[in-house]
């Protein structure tokens, strides 16, 4: 497995940065027993900064700690996704109002500049890169909110929404309504619009999580 994190001040850290990216990613798939052997071979670390990280993991809500020493990467969840996008629809409206509010010329120049990026990358057809800059762009709205709080919450909750995230925007079309919606996004918070860009947020939020349902109710249609 390839090692795409930084290195760390501990073992154990980097074993959660690699492996909680492995899980998004999906090298780690949903429900699969993750074999602390080959983590072990592929990190160049014994196993004891590995369970550690499975640990914090378990405590994250990504894995789930078995008997015998296992572990397992969490299915995903109908129950989970609406109950993620429940709280982050009420949580990021209220950060877009807060931004609108508070943004700077600074938040505004980088903003656009994540545009920018977004939009080469929809059209070239590089998902990864959507990706990255697709969550770049949410951070940047909720630092503009000037309440750390705030941002350490949502960033906790978009750990855990990644892999459904994930699976949204790898549907026909979507990568790209997303991007349009971040542009009309970008223009309530340039222009101020405060109740219309914490409107538009939770909106945004929601139609994600309306086509994720389907998704789901797709995938049991289609299991044998």
């Amino acid at each position: 497995m390839p090692d795409g994190a930084p290195r760390y001040k501990t073992a154990s850290a980097h074993a959660v940065a690699v492996l909680k990216k492995w899980i998004n990613d999906g090298v780690l798939a949903p429900g699969s027993t993750i074999d602390q052997v080959q983590i072990s071979e592929d990190l160049g670390m014994s196993r004891v900064p590995i369970r550690t990280a499975l640990e914090r993991l378990a405590s994250e809500g990504l894995v789930v700690l078995a008997p015998h020493r296992s572990a397992i990467v969490v299915p995903l969840s109908l129950q989970e996704m609406r109950d993620l996008y429940y709280v982050r629809h009420h949580l990021e409206g209220v950060a877009a109002e807060l931004a609108a509010r508070h943004r700077t010329d600074e938040d505004l120049a980088a903003l656009g500049q994540i545009l920018a990026s977004t939009e080469a990358q929809v059209a070239a057809g590089d998902l990864e890169g959507f990706l990255a800059s697709n969550r770049a762009f949410h951070a940047r709205i909720y630092s503009a909110t000037g309440n750390a709080v705030l941002m350490r919450v949502i960033d906790g909750l978009w750990d855990l929404s990644e892999r459904y995230r994930r699976a949204y925007l790898q549907l026909p079309a979507r990568a790209a309504e997303s991007t349009s919606e971040h542009r009309h996004l970008y223009d309530l918070i340039r222009e101020q619009r405060e109740v219309e860009a914490g409107h538009f947020m939770r909106e945004h939020n929601d139609k994600t999580m309306r086509v994720l349902e389907g998704w789901f109710q797709q995938r049991q249609l289609t299991r044998p």
